[in-house]
């Protein structure tokens, strides 16, 4: 999408006219598109703010088919170019995520609160690594959510089906590392601000 967005609302609008027309029954949920700040915001579902030059964009959006759904986000800077800060943090979810994504093997015998776990730790290696001053405890206060959930014919699928149960083949999670870095000094200034949640839907 190299487009010049200006809007949350319009690329929140092409995002439902893309799933139409690309032959999705419709999009799964309402999407989160959160420029700036506003991608620190885990469920920011406004998508009514300008998109400026030299922010990030968060895009948390899946299409329905067949009563299927998928549930996918991308961060990017939406005049594509990161600055150092936002490449940093950007690059080092990246790191976890795809070290999380391929511990979803029958054969590794993980539950997804296993693979939560090693997400944590690995989050707070990259964390100390960027220069965070951040104990092992409070990783939380910068990715306070489950690094991901069961999908199928629901966004969050299966009610009841617990996070202890050995991922096997057909099981269909998420995996969604995420750091928002709040305007608190308690955090390095070049990140205050930041946003960054890359996820895929892993089958």
């Amino acid at each position: 999408m190299r487009r010049a967005w200006t809007r949350e609302k319009d690329l929140h609008n092409f995002l439902d006219y893309r799933f139409a027309v690309d032959g999705c029954d419709g999009p799964a949920y309402i999407p989160v598109v959160g420029g700036g700040r506003n991608g620190s915001c885990i469920h920011y579902v406004l998508n009514n703010d300008v998109l400026r030059p030299g922010d990030m964009v968060m895009v948390d959006a899946g299409g329905e088919y067949g009563t299927y759904i998928t549930d996918i986000t991308r961060t990017w800077p939406l005049d594509g170019k990161f600055t150092p800060p936002q490449r940093d943090l950007y690059e080092a979810v990246l790191r976890v995520q795809r070290a999380s994504v391929a511990q979803c093997r029958e054969d590794a015998r993980l539950t997804l609160d296993d693979i939560h776990d090693h997400t944590y730790r690995g989050l707070h290696e990259e964390l100390k690594s960027l220069g965070f001053d951040i104990a092992h405890r409070d990783v939380d206060r910068l990715f306070p959510h489950h690094v991901g959930h069961y999908i199928g014919l629901d966004v969050h699928d299966v009610p009841g089906y617990g996070r202890r149960v050995p991922l096997k083949s057909g099981h269909c999670v998420t995996v969604e590392p995420g750091v928002y870095v709040p305007d608190d000094e308690r955090w390095p200034k070049h990140f205050r601000g930041l946003g960054v949640r890359i996820e895929d839907s892993i089958c």
